[in-house]
């Protein structure tokens, strides 16, 4: 006789189960909010169902209740986003939630997900490290005496001495400098670049905005093409940044210019057959840690928290009613997948003033204002 599960006695996890997770956890971290454990996101999105339950007693359910407070809509529809993403790689979770499953063993399986899970991320943290020298654009790189540019990065420091190159980051480099420089600051770094970068180091110019939220640094823009009257303009097409997505979801050598079939690639593997505005963020973040002074994954530097910005560029491609949104998407898909480019239609253009604005209310402002042209035509 099978005793059906209950409280007190959980199911466990089968072979299959176990093997599922081992081979799509890591993977999760990645396309998931790396900075929030999944009983949180879980917990958000699931109200009501048996999952709701893993955090009702100890600690965790304080920490549910911290990022519960305050959320806004579109930060839950956010975390739904991520839950129904685990979900479509964990099947087997879904169909244990929708059989009612006893909350102990909803627990476990979620305890088994977030260890696997948690190892991805310093992985790629330690590879992109490593790897972030080499993803620089030589256009970004300093002539040489007969006024060439560098071959690479690499020759902007003595490769004989490791430790060079292991401070070669944030403000101790011109060339990391200008890419972690606000964008809203990039003119007066081009005019200045010494005297931009001693200002950004001492706290002169701020690297954060009014209400304290970290601004958008340049390495997310193509600054080609920005004109700098919006902090759309270019926003998540910078170089290094699609070189460390492809470095993370596709392959390493594909991000230094080897040419690489999606066939051997990470997203073909784990059944990724679009660009999901998660994964641009969670490439962000990682180039911005491997840019800044920091050896290991972190939180924070100087004054930038890394969980909020992570959520404030989600929250840039979380309206579809945007036209912007589904431009920049569809220009994600084409660079890492081939597709045919969208529409040539023109999005309107929105005119940035961040005096006395948070970043926050920047964003806002433009989306309702591109949002109102296109309602209008």
């Amino acid at each position: 006789m099978i005793t059906p599960p209950s409280e007190n006695n959980p199911r466990e996890l089968t072979l299959q189960e176990r093997k599922e997770i081992h081979e799509k956890a890591r993977w999760l971290r990645r396309i998931a909010n790396p900075f929030v454990d999944f009983y949180v996101i879980a917990s958000i999105s699931a109200a009501g169902s048996s999952v709701a339950t893993v955090t009702a007693r100890g600690p965790q359910d304080r920490i549910t209740r911290d990022h519960t407070n305050g959320l806004t809509p579109i930060q839950r529809k956010i975390y739904t986003e991520d839950f129904e993403m685990i979900l479509g790689h964990l099947p087997f979770l879904k169909n244990r939630l929708e059989s009612n499953d006893s909350s102990k063993s909803i627990q476990k399986i979620i305890n088994k997900v977030q260890s696997v899970a948690s190892q991805a991320r310093q992985s790629d943290t330690k590879s992109i490290k490593q790897s972030i020298v080499a993803l620089i654009p030589q256009k970004y790189l300093p002539l040489d005496e007969n006024g060439n540019a560098l071959a690479n990065a690499y020759q902007v420091v003595s490769v004989k001495n490791p430790g060079a190159l292991k401070s070669w980051r944030g403000w101790e480099s011109l060339i990391t400098a200008r890419l972690l420089c606000p964008i809203d600051h990039l003119a007066e770094f081009k005019i200045d670049p010494d005297g931009a970068r001693a200002k950004l180091r001492d706290g002169k110019l701020s690297i954060l905005d009014i209400k304290g939220d970290p601004k958008f640094p340049t390495f997310l823009y193509d600054d080609e093409t920005t004109d700098g009257g919006s902090l759309a303009d270019g926003l998540f097409c910078g170089p290094i940044l699609l070189a460390v997505y492809t470095h993370i979801f596709i392959l390493p050598s594909a991000a230094t210019g080897a040419k690489a079939s999606l066939k051997r690639g990470n997203a073909k593997i784990h059944g990724m057959e679009k660009v999901v505005p998660s994964t641009i963020c969670y490439a962000a973040i990682q180039a911005y840690v491997a840019l800044c002074c920091s050896r290991e994954w972190k939180e924070e530097w100087k004054g930038v928290k890394f969980a909020r910005l992570y959520f404030l560029l989600r929250e840039q491609l979380a309206y579809p009613e945007d036209p912007w949104c589904a431009d920049t998407l569809q220009w994600w898909n084409d660079q890492i997948f081939g597709e045919s480019p969208g529409t040539d239609d023109d999005v309107p253009a929105a005119t940035r003033d961040m005096q006395g604005l948070s970043i926050c209310e920047c964003i806002a402002n433009e989306r309702q204002q591109r949002i109102q042209a296109v309602a209008g035509n």
